[in-house]
């Protein structure tokens, strides 16, 4: 899209591409850091880009860059593939453009230069390329050429003049001639599609094209002054005249012609087309000022207006606008198609400065502004967009519609440098930063749709948009495109991609970084980690840093130029020097992990989840089994193990530490470490506390007790894992501990841990006062001896246990009253039923649903046969029968049912004693009694 800054003084611009290629690598191969490569335009057509450069400093363009869709030949290099790098052109057969290259246009599929060849100053030839299917080319024909062709009227080998302007529609094309040669453009020549009259000789329309140039003037056959500017929308046309006779170069009279299905020609008219050039006035009559910007664009005009251009600071710009307003693309916040040239502003009716410069795109617009005012201030900072933003071409990280200007920043939130040009394609959209502030721009700045490479950074169709504005090129000589800070193994590095796309750096850049204390830190080259080749350097910053502490650098140093960083923070990676097992228990162990090596700052929750992870590499030697286990570290700096295996033999292979990229970056050096799980604890039975009443004395009593998880020992004379000798521990209501004495235990069964059983313990204790009804309440115990246990594991009990005086406690079992029930008996089972006599009623019981203080039926009895084989009964609950008074006064008799289970078919058993307890000593005579257990 043309763009032409008429009032403003053109700044030379330097650029460069972000991204190597051996398509421009050759650009300037002898340049010396310190030269400048200077742009002299950039372009974006509705779906391509170009670049002209100045290669020598001479203040003209001399080489072509192009990019993006190329389906036409519009690139210029002979095919028609997309080129998604900038690559450079020229005319076919020729080494370069044959002088200095002075206008530059890009629109629809078509791309166009003019080159001054005798170096005058003026361009003379005119180069065209690209789609020709309504002679916008001109070159007589409507075949398509994708090389760079010289292009004059009929039958004619020049203009007859100097070509002044230069510009292309979407399927038409223009240029202005000064044939007298006073520095003033005085003839108009079209050609290519006349569908509209946007030719303006008032010929055919419709289908009509004209695939040569054509002189075209006014119909008072004049245009009454030297002609400034020419524009090209996609299907309309138009001109501004300095008809002043000072002749100061800025245009006062606006002609338009073509298409006016928008009101695009500004004559307050909808629909229809002109085929001739007519003066557009405002609804004023009057334009007040002169012309110092003119652009039109798809179906839009706009028009920059100054009241006086004896202010230098330009403070009374006004913009018109007019035309296509679909995607609000005018700015005065609504979609309704505008036919007179309007004022527009942003919502507050303040630009905040002076607009200099004016960009249409294909439905979307934008102007630059100068919020300074300061005097011969010549540059913009503040842009402005508004209209279509179906792929982000507004910038402002979006796809939503802008309905008026609106102010944008690119994705770093401030530009950094000043705004020289903008240019506009059919959706993607570029702007020329001064990054460095030296006059010169260095920076380009692209966002929008990518979908054939327009945006010149080797995108393809599949890349997403670009929704915020991001820096593309730059040319300032090793200017930072990123960086990346790396920590390994207490030394820091730094990777550093440089644009240097154009080869200015030719020796391996100085590399200083600084911190914010002003410390400066040399660096060492790492040859074997950069590639020069695509301007990444790899750097180890020499300085000893501290593990675990964070540091903050202000700038980095390339050649001796400082750039600012903006504080940028470096944590260094913790370390892990050595660990050791701290606690060892049956199933679980748990590591410890020394990170006093790290800095006195050192705080593990600064680093992420993924940084804190740790992973332990154990083995269970005695399976020969390798395990791993990952964790998150907390500030406790453990890590627990579980799930272990009892009585096991453990190794710690390795642990690893610091994940990042996929892999841990961290080994702790030392050796294995091995250690052994202790054996199961064992662990009481709480409802399994039984007194045996009749062992009451004025001093002591007897009770059972059930412990599990016990281990015996290789000759079965003990425990592993309990020494008997300990004893046991009962706790009463006042915290009060007594240890009680072992007498015997008989095995139970197996416990649920392979190895480990299930006993039966008489204890006794002394040491109490029974006398005079003295009661003791007990409600747990425990195996820890609570004077060197700082925590002791006490199981309480379900309720709490009572124990009085032995002449109220002793309880008898009526052995001749022992009876099996034959209906009882079944293939596993039977039931059987026993008096027992002095029994005490606990104060809130009655006789027919007793609780005593000296019997709890809940126990069991058991039963012994003829083989000493014994067989705990169960309970049957409510089967308490009141008998009548005990032997002893204040005691009851009653008769109560159990039941054995868990007995083999078809047996016969033959039971001989009977006892509340397992213990030899309690156990009393009966009958002898057989039982034959049913067949299954």
């Amino acid at each position: 899209m043309k763009k032409i800054i008429s009032a403003i003084t053109i700044i030379p611009i330097v650029i460069a591409f972000g991204y190597n290629s051996s398509n421009y690598k050759d650009l300037n191969e002898n340049v010396k850091l310190g030269e400048k490569i200077v742009l002299k335009d950039f372009e974006a057509g509705d779906f391509h880009s170009g670049i002209t450069i100045d290669t020598d400093e001479n203040g003209y363009a001399d080489t072509l860059y192009m990019w993006g869709r190329n389906d036409k030949g519009q690139i210029g290099n002979a095919t028609a593939i997309n080129q998604f790098y900038p690559i450079k052109i020229l005319p076919q057969n020729q080494n370069d453009w044959g002088g200095n290259i002075i206008d530059f246009s890009l629109n629809g599929l078509t791309s166009g230069l003019t080159v001054d060849t005798n170096l005058d100053g003026y361009a003379d030839t005119l180069y065209m390329w690209g789609n020709n299917s309504k002679g916008e080319i001109g070159d007589g024909t409507i075949k398509n050429t994708t090389t760079p062709k010289i292009i004059t009227p009929t039958d004619q080998t020049n203009w007859g003049g100097n070509i002044i302007d230069f510009d292309l529609g979407y399927n038409h094309t223009g240029v202005t001639i000064d044939t007298n040669l006073d520095g003033y453009a005085d003839t108009l020549y079209m050609w290519g599609s006349n569908q509209y009259g946007q030719i303006g000789n008032n010929g055919t329309t419709g289908t009509g094209y004209y695939p040569s140039p054509q002189i075209i003037n006014p119909e008072s056959g004049t245009w009454g002054g030297n002609i400034v500017d020419l524009d090209l929308g996609y299907n309309h046309t138009g001109v501004t005249i300095d008809t002043d006779s000072i002749n100061d170069g800025y245009g006062n009279v606006l002609y338009m012609w073509g298409n006016n299905s928008n009101g695009q020609i500004g004559n307050e008219t909808t629909g229809g087309f002109s085929t001739t050039p007519i003066i557009v006035v405002p609804q004023s009559g009057t334009w007040n000022g002169t012309f110092i910007d003119f652009e039109l664009n798809g179906d839009d005009s706009s028009l920059l207006i100054n009241e006086n251009l004896e202010d230098p600071a330009r403070t009374n710009n006004t913009l018109y606008m007019w035309g296509n307003n679909q995607y609000g693309q005018i700015g005065n916040g609504t979609e309704i198609d505008v036919s007179t040239p309007t004022i527009i502003t942003p919502e507050n009716n303040d630009w905040g400065g002076s607009i200099y410069d004016v960009s249409l795109g294909g439905n979307y617009s934008s102007v630059v502004v100068n919020s300074n005012e300061e005097i011969n201030e010549q540059y913009a900072d503040t842009l402005y967009m508004w209209g279509n933003n179906q792929y982000g071409q507004l910038g402002n990280g979006t796809i939503t519609n802008l309905l008026t200007p609106t102010m944008i920043t690119p994705k770093n939130d401030q530009w950094q440098g000043k705004i020289t040009d903008i240019s506009l394609g059919n959706g993607h959209s570029g702007i020329l930063i001064d990054y460095n502030n030296d006059s010169i721009a260095d920076t380009l700045y692209m966002a929008g749709n990518d979908a054939y490479g327009q945006l010149g950074n080797g995108g393809n169709a599949s890349d997403d948009n670009l929704l915020e504005f991001e820096a593309i090129f730059s040319t300032i000589p090793n200017i930072l495109n990123n960086y990346q800070f790396y920590y390994l193994n207490n030394k820091l590095f730094v990777q550093l991609n440089l644009n240097d796309a154009l080869n200015v750096i030719n020796d391996i850049p100085s590399i200083k970084i600084k911190d914010n204390n002003g410390k400066i830190y040399n660096t060492t080259f790492i040859d074997g980690r950069s590639n020069i080749e695509e301007d990444s350097y790899y750097y180890r910053i020499d300085g000893d840093f501290i593990r675990g502490e964070e540091y903050t650098i202000d700038s980095i140093i390339i050649d001796g130029y400082e750039i600012n960083i903006e504080d940028y923070s470096i944590l260094t990676d913790y370390i892990i020097s050595d660990y050791w097992v701290s606690i060892i228990n049956s199933t679980d162990a748990t590591i410890s992990l020394n990170l006093t090596q790290n800095g006195e700052a050192f705080d593990i929750n600064n680093y992420t989840n993924d940084q804190r992870q740790v992973k332990i590499n154990y083995t269970n030697l005695d399976l020969n089994t390798t395990y791993h286990k990952k964790v998150t570290l907390d500030d406790s700096y453990k890590i627990k193990l579980n799930n272990l295996s009892i009585d096991t033999n453990y190794q710690i292979t390795s642990i690893q530490y610091f994940y990042e990229d996929g892999s841990y970056k961290y080994k702790i050096e030392q050796d294995p470490m091995t250690f052994i799980t202790k054996s199961q604890n064992p662990s009481i039975i709480a409802n399994s506390f039984g007194v045996i009443n009749y062992s009451i004395t004025n001093n002591s009593f007897n009770y059972s007790v059930e412990i599990d998880n016990l281990k015996p020992n290789a000759d079965e004379t003990g425990f592993e894992n309990y020494d008997v000798n300990n004893g046991i521990w009962l706790i009463d209501q006042n915290n009060n501990y007594y240890n009680s004495t072992y007498l015997d235990s008989n095995l139970i069964g197996y416990s649920s841990i392979a190895g480990y059983y299930d006993y039966e313990f008489i204890f006794q204790q002394n040491g109490l006062n029974l006398e005079n009804n003295n009661t003791y309440i007990f409600t747990g115990l425990s195996l820890d001896n609570p004077f060197y246990t700082e925590n002791p594991e006490i199981v309480y009990f379900d309720e709490p246990i009572t124990v009085e005086s032995s002449e109220n406690s002793e309880i008898s079992l009526i052995t001749d009253s022992f009876v099996i029930f034959e209906n009882s008996i079944t293939s596993n089972s039977f039931e059987f039923s026993i008096q027992i006599d002095n029994l005490k009623l606990k104060d809130n019981s009655n006789i027919n649903n007793p609780t005593f203080n000296n019997f709890n039926p809940y126990n069991g009895i058991f039963l012994k046969d003829d083989s000493n084989k014994y067989y705990q009964s169960d309970y049957i609950e409510n089967s308490a029968i009141y008998i009548g008074k005990g032997s002893i006064e204040g005691t009851e008799k009653y008769q109560f049912t159990f039941k054995v289970n868990n007995l083999i078919p078809n047996t016969e058993y033959t039971f001989i004693e009977i006892s509340t307890i397992n213990y030899e000593d309690y156990y009393q005579s009966i009958t002898p009694t057989t039982v034959r257990t049913d067949s299954i």
